[in-house]
């Protein structure tokens, strides 16, 4: 019985310096708007744990995580519809809390892409009548080539064959050939192919990386909208607005 007590007693006695020995991580997200976020996710993982650790937020955006051992810790925050937030060297110390607030910034979502070749009307891509698909500013500067075509040639559905350093043929449906014009290419809602012709010549469309702002392919016949010579579907390139991109790069 005495050698019970005695037991109790040590396990009493250790239990606050475990405590103690942890420390609490706390804090709130919010979006750009200061409006909490329910049940983002926030995940911590660091050499003083083994694994990650990770809870969600209230409805008040507040979040708390307990009992983490003291030392340096990597936290991300990830939320549907908005850019995922990853902050490093936040240190735990034993005996205290630890706060850190997040602002998340919302993204847009591939449905609420907005784009205008499939009705040649502003609408969201889940609205448009026909299938379409975008390729934004962001994959094209990351692309280093010559010619606009090869940013859209992994795309379902596009035929692309290159034919020399910059130039390529390229059309949406099969029927490939070097004097191909199934293919309506437009630049800023001007037909891009050489007039009279029916010739794509994608290599002598005068605009760089740098100077498109998101291509848009519609995939399927669009001659009720864009007249003959458009069976198969539509290209069009949408460059940059001069007032909203000032300057130059080198």
């Amino acid at each position: 019985m005495r050698a019970l007590c005695v037991i109790c007693l040590i396990m009493w006695s250790t239990c606050p310096v475990v405590a103690q020995d942890m420390g609490n991580l706390t804090g709130k997200v919010e979006d750009e708007t200061g409006e909490a976020l329910f049940a983002a996710n926030v995940v911590v993982k660091g050499p003083a744990i083994e694994g990650i650790r990770g809870v969600i937020t209230d409805e008040q955006g507040n979040y708390r995580i307990d009992r983490l051992p003291p030392g340096m810790y990597e936290i991300t925050i990830s939320y549907i519809g908005y850019e995922t937030t990853v902050v490093s060297g936040v240190e735990i110390r034993a005996g205290e809390s630890t706060t850190r607030n997040f602002e998340l910034t919302a993204v847009a979502l591939i449905g609420q892409q907005v784009v205008v070749s499939a009705s040649r009307k502003q609408e969201k891509a889940l609205d448009a009548p026909a299938s379409i698909a975008t390729i934004e500013a962001s994959e094209i500067r990351d692309r280093g080539v010559l010619s606009p075509t090869e940013h859209i040639k992994a795309l379902p559905g596009v035929d692309f064959s290159k034919t020399g350093i910059s130039q390529s043929n390229v059309v949406v449906r099969g029927f490939n050939n070097v004097f191909s014009g199934a293919l309506l290419t437009l630049v800023d809602n001007r037909i891009a192919r050489v007039p009279s012709l029916r010739f794509n010549a994608f290599d002598m469309i005068p605009v760089t990386g740098e100077d498109i702002e998101r291509i848009e392919v519609v995939l399927g016949p669009g001659s009720a909208l864009y007249g003959p010579n458009t069976s198969s579907g539509v290209m069009h390139i949408i460059t940059r607005s001069p007032f909203g991109s000032e300057g130059n790069t080198i």
